[in-house]
């Protein structure tokens, strides 16, 4: 597998667009035409009465933020050409009031391969990476979704943890031995075990052992390791900073009330200063 040819870069004051362009042109890929898209996100006044009062306000303060942008939009095109002879920049904007489904809409009518952000920290929860649901971009649509940290520039991405479930991850088996060939990268294979569950737990043993055996036939012996509590975050998270993982490879969650690891409730424990980066991406199922 390629790296990314279609980059899908988020813009708002919610985001860090100069460490994302840096991340993108480390990602592309170096055999084929690569389009980096900026896409801005436009709030529209829908009814002119009290309660759009405030709307009006976040509206002002984000179309100036695009209007700044647009104008050091051609400083940061010059500087993709520079670093790369393949590479265009495009900026778009997104009219519709539902971030996520519009995000959506235009990764599937441009065939994005990739939608990269790197989200400034911010005291509230009404944020714009709030509105945002990564884990509905991912599921809905045919592109991996990477969260960055300011911390991850300028760092290999030596150690890869790949999560494994009920079934054989052929997409994630791709991009995981993709970074291992960029990067020199260890595979870490882990798989995580509801006690209480003992079918479900020997089905998830033998997809983690039929895992290991392709990775194997592809060149790539991985590290193991069988943790308990699926469900929880903090056990993955522990394991990564043990590991000193560079990258996780999530599966997007279905929508339900039960707790499940996602990339927003991941992103929200990770330290900007911190090298780990979290990749979710649709699993192509094998058989």
């Amino acid at each position: 597998m390629n790296l990314f040819k279609n980059i899908l870069l988020p813009v708002n004051k919610g985001m860090d667009v100069s460490v994302a362009v840096k991340k993108a042109l480390e990602l592309k890929d170096e055999k084929a035409r690569v389009c980096i898209h900026f896409l801005m996100y436009e709030h529209k006044n829908y009814l002119h009465n009290f309660f759009n009062y405030f709307n009006r306000k976040r509206a002002t303060s984000s179309n100036n933020y695009n209007k700044l942008f647009e104008e050091s939009f051609y400083r940061l095109k010059k500087e993709i050409a520079e670093q790369c002879e393949n590479c265009v920049a495009v900026i778009d904007i997104i009219p519709q009031k539902n971030i996520t489904k519009g995000f959506i809409k235009y990764i599937n009518e441009n065939g994005i391969d990739l939608f990269l952000f790197c989200q400034r920290r911010v005291k509230h929860r009404l944020g714009f990476t709030k509105k945002i649901n990564f884990d509905r971009i991912a599921r809905q649509s045919s592109t991996s979704v990477l969260s960055i940290t300011p911390g991850c520039l300028n760092h290999s991405v030596k150690s890869i943890i790949l999560p494994v479930g009920s079934f054989i991850p052929e997409k994630k088996i791709q991009i995981a031995i993709a970074f291992a060939q960029k990067y020199n990268g260890l595979i870490h294979l882990i798989t995580m075990l509801d006690n209480a569950d003992e079918n479900h737990s020997k089905m998830k043993v033998d997809i983690f052992y039929k895992t290991y055996k392709i990775l194997q036939e592809c060149g790539y012996t991985p590290q193991y390791k069988i943790l308990s509590k699926y469900e929880s975050h903090e056990i993955l998270l522990r394991y990564a900073e043990n590991v000193n993982a560079d990258l996780i490879l999530l599966n997007p969650v279905k929508k339900n009330f039960l707790p499940t690891i996602s990339v927003n409730a991941i992103v929200d424990f990770i330290s900007p200063h911190s090298h780990l980066q979290v990749l979710m991406t649709k699993p192509n199922i094998a058989s």
